[in-house]
């Protein structure tokens, strides 16, 4: 397997650069500092709080095992917030978790619940929108629009080329030329 064909979690286990470890732990410190303050993390925790589930990240990074399963890390990682905010709110001396914040994080336990299932449209949503950003720039504003109306608003090639005055092939290869781009990307990237 050549080093383009790993994904980032990948070339974390196996050479554990650290500019890979930094793109991880930028692309995850937002949601998981969402996520933070949703259980009542007071604002002065939420960094500590971040950095301590990123480090327990890196530190069994080395034994996770993928299991095929999309969504397998996503899970994962799931897991490790939901321990540390357990420890946080064990070890809190200023403030106590509140019953609603226990019964959260029983749901978020719960692969099936609601909360469960809003972290992973969530998570997913965040990597997507991180992933788009990330790859915007390498086209023109016309090749955007294509692929933006036809992939993600969902209006036909040849809409959007008569809103854009080119020819519904030319919207088709934009939208292609996008999408490859965004499939190499996360190639790169994660489990998505």
């Amino acid at each position: 397997m050549n080093e383009t064909s790993l994904t980032l979690l990948e070339r974390i286990q196996s050479a554990g650069s650290d500019q890979d470890w930094h793109l991880l732990e930028e692309l995850y410190q937002p949601l998981l500092q969402a996520w933070a303050k949703r259980f009542q993390v007071q604002s002065d925790d939420v960094a500590d709080l971040t950095q301590d589930v990123l480090v327990t990240v890196l530190r069994e990074l080395p034994n996770f095992s993928h299991n095929g399963h999309p969504g397998a890390f996503r899970n994962w990682l799931r897991t490790i917030l939901l321990n540390r905010v357990r420890n946080h709110w064990r070890q809190s001396k200023r403030q106590r978790a509140g019953e609603a914040v226990h019964q959260e994080l029983q749901e978020l336990e719960d692969d099936t619940s609601a909360l469960s299932q809003l972290w992973s449209e969530e998570h997913d949503r965040y990597l997507l929108q991180e992933l788009l950003k990330s790859v915007r720039d390498d086209f023109s504003s016309q090749t955007w629009q294509a692929f933006q109306q036809t992939a993600i608003e969902n209006k036909s090639p040849q809409q959007v080329a008569e809103e854009l005055a080119i020819s519904a092939n030319s919207v088709m290869v934009a939208k292609s030329r996008v999408l490859s781009k965004l499939r190499e990307k996360a190639r790169g990237m994660l489990d998505l």
